[in-house]
């Protein structure tokens, strides 16, 4: 679970590491997966945000 949290956003403090090249490849699609994550994460609030501001301008 650490190693999860600590991969998702990239932060890879390097305390514990995969040794084999299979687990190597899945932290890499981990960390790849997390980064969308992160990014659609952002945009749907953004988006939300968005949504809201122009229904504001749209009420008299």
């Amino acid at each position: 679970m650490y190693f999860s949290f600590v991969t998702i956003p990239s932060l890879g403090y390097g305390d514990i590491t995969p040794l084999k090249p299979i687990a190597r490849t899945f932290a890499y699609l981990e960390a790849i997966v997390g980064q969308f994550y992160v990014a659609v994460l952002v945009a749907w609030l953004v988006g939300m945000y968005l949504s809201d501001k122009t229904q504001d301008r749209k009420q008299p």
